[in-house]
């Protein structure tokens, strides 16, 4: 029997590389981080009733961990937290026992000085993304500063906004990076694809497109098509610095701005039910700006793109997918019988 007969025998186990295929991977690591998330509400909700903190009627576990006074800045940190560790988790116990590789290799070389600089300069470069949507606003008169509520309007003082909002948006942005498309779905579907006609390279593009899909996907129920299209090019612009460095690095730092400047610093995404000061209040000449939605994403996309194609050229050398980075780690290989 030839080696690629013997590869077509088992849909579920790959018997060159003696652990499980990518596509079932992938299926048990979202799996995972949803009964991970489970375990992790139910142990805090039993804990909150015994302590007699909370009645645990809430219904949906959003809901019941914004029930801890959801007026507080720490509210919104506690769930994206929550989410976070479900994610690492699940990540953690995927890459160690059905990948057969260290969870650093998702592209957190985190000992690394270079990794952390990557961090920063994402995060800078989601600044200057989001700033550049509000510009382009401003100039096409569909916002403009002030005639809103007051920013400071809270009993709790900016700054602790702001801390407590960034730190949820770390949170979700690690979270999100881990398993929404990105880190854990990427590499594995490009090992998968990999093959045949299939270079590693168009591998990989591929990878990309079908976690941004997915990324989009994962907002649909929350805003619709328009939404899911625009967060899916959104994870575009995340994805690329991955596919291009294998780290996550720039990623998060992306992911961490994009959402902290349009919730903390300026009012774009705004939950009505929640209200939260912000830096800067922007007021809409007709209707609410949604970002996600409008056309000036593309010129925030566009300046994300650009400062990554020049940071990686700057810090790697070259522009190149690194698909050495995306192969399959030590793969153990049986004798064709």
């Amino acid at each position: 029997m030839g080696p690629s007969e013997s590869r077509m025998t088992n849909p579920f186990w790959n018997r060159d590389e003696r652990r499980v295929r990518a596509f079932w991977r992938i299926f048990a690591q979202l799996s995972l981080r949803i009964l991970f998330l489970i375990g992790l509400v139910q142990l805090l909700r039993s804990s909150a009733v015994a302590l007699g903190v909370s009645s645990g009627e809430a219904q949906g576990w959003r809901s019941f961990l914004r029930e801890f006074h959801p007026e507080l800045p720490t509210s919104s940190a506690l769930v994206q937290g929550v989410e976070m560790v479900a994610s690492i988790a699940s990540a953690v116990v995927a890459t160690r026992w059905l990948d057969r590789r260290p969870f650093a290799s998702l592209g957190f070389s985190v000992r690394r000085s270079a990794w952390w600089h990557d961090l920063a300069f994402g995060f800078g470069a989601g600044l200057v993304a989001i700033a550049s949507i509000v510009g382009c606003e401003m100039a096409l008169g569909r916002v403009h500063l002030g005639g809103g509520a007051n920013p400071f309007a809270s009993p709790y003082p900016l700054i602790a906004w702001l801390v407590f909002g960034l730190v949820g948006c770390v949170f979700n942005g690690v979270e999100e990076e881990i398993s929404d498309g990105r880190a854990y779905l990427i590499r594995n579907a490009a090992e998968g694809l990999a093959g045949g006609r299939v270079s590693p390279q168009v591998a990989l593009i591929i990878a990309l497109l079908i976690g941004s899909t997915l990324f989009g996907l994962a907002h649909f129920p929350g805003g619709g098509a328009s939404l899911a299209l625009g967060t899916g090019v959104v994870g575009v612009m995340f994805g690329l610095s991955y596919v291009l460095t294998g780290e996550i690095a720039i990623a998060i730092g992306l992911h961490t701005a994009w959402n902290f400047a349009q919730i903390n610093l300026v009012n774009l995404s705004e939950d009505p039910a929640r209200p939260i000061p912000t830096v800067l209040t922007l007021s809409a000449t007709n209707s609410p700006v949604d970002i996600e939605r409008s056309g000036s994403i593309l010129v925030g996309i566009f300046i994300g793109v650009i400062l990554t194609l020049a940071w990686v050229s700057v810090t790697r050398g070259s522009l190149r997918l690194p698909v050495e980075r995306f192969g399959a780690s030590s793969p153990r290989r049986e004798p064709t019988r």
